[in-house]
């Protein structure tokens, strides 16, 4: 693991400087012990990270081959319009969401908590999805009440698990609507790596463990090489600015965020 943020407290010991504590969050560590808890050995563990790992890097050489051969490049600017659409099915308008704002709101509060007004959930087994939640609002996806499917957070005590929870939010988002529906709230569908974009949340594990968003996009001679992400976890040193999704371990899903409606 490399570019990791590190928490490092000294102490001061006959005029040598010693390390006390050194606290970071080892996301492969955690991919490991997951693996571990299902019962696999630790050749099987091995064996499991690097098939993904392989897997994903031929993936991506892939669909960057096919980006150069396609002579038409898609205009991901798109995405950032705040345009109402608006479908013949739909009861309700359709909105995109504001990229640019949900990004901005990532990388203000990455290194950060923001709570007041927010919850902080880093000592109740990680504050991850509380922070992509509210990037997402910052969005402009709204507090989703209604219906079966349920995303909203007023307080500690009056909130729903979709909120907080990586694969509680998973189901939320895969599940409260689909390309002819609008109910209210979010509609967001399984996604892949050449096809997300600002304020898309990739995740780790399956079932998922862990949420992250995009804030960046790295681009090399024209072409889209990786995309940067902001987070939280489980304390200060979990928390991210901008830092390569390529240096991330384990099994990456990806949620696109196609529009909301309200």
């Amino acid at each position: 693991m490399v570019g990791l943020q590190h928490i490092i407290k000294l102490e001061k010991v006959n005029n040598d400087w010693k390390i006390e504590e050194d606290n970071y969050t080892n996301d492969l560590k955690i991919t490991i012990q997951k693996l571990r808890e299902k019962g696999k050995s630790l050749a099987e563990v091995k064996s499991s990270i690097l098939k993904d790992s392989e897997d994903e890097l031929l993936k991506i050489r892939n669909m960057i081959d096919e980006n150069k051969n396609n002579s038409t490049k898609a205009n991901l600017c798109e995405k950032n319009t705040l345009q109402p659409e608006t479908s013949v099915e739909a009861r309700t308008t359709g909105y995109y969401l504001d990229r640019i704002a949900g990004r901005d709101y990532a990388r203000t509060y990455a290194l950060t908590l923001n709570s007041p007004p927010w919850g902080n959930y880093e000592s109740m087994g990680g504050d991850c999805t509380n922070f992509t939640s509210q990037c997402l609002y910052a969005a402009g996806v709204p507090f989703d009440n209604s219906g079966t499917y349920k995303w909203y957070w007023y307080s500690d005590n009056n909130r729903v698990p979709a909120w907080t929870g990586a694969s509680q939010f998973k189901t939320y988002a895969l599940n409260n609507n689909s390309s002819s529906t609008s109910n209210y709230g979010l509609y967001a569908k399984a996604s892949n790596w050449n096809n997300v974009y600002l304020c898309d949340i990739v995740q780790l594990g399956s079932p998922p463990y862990h949420s992250m968003v995009i804030s960046g996009v790295v681009e090399s001679y024209g072409y889209k090489t990786d995309y940067l992400i902001c987070q939280h976890s489980t304390g200060e040193a979990g928390r991210l600015k901008d830092y390569p999704l390529s240096q991330k371990a384990g099994t990456k899903y990806y949620i696109e965020m196609v529009r909301y409606f309200k």
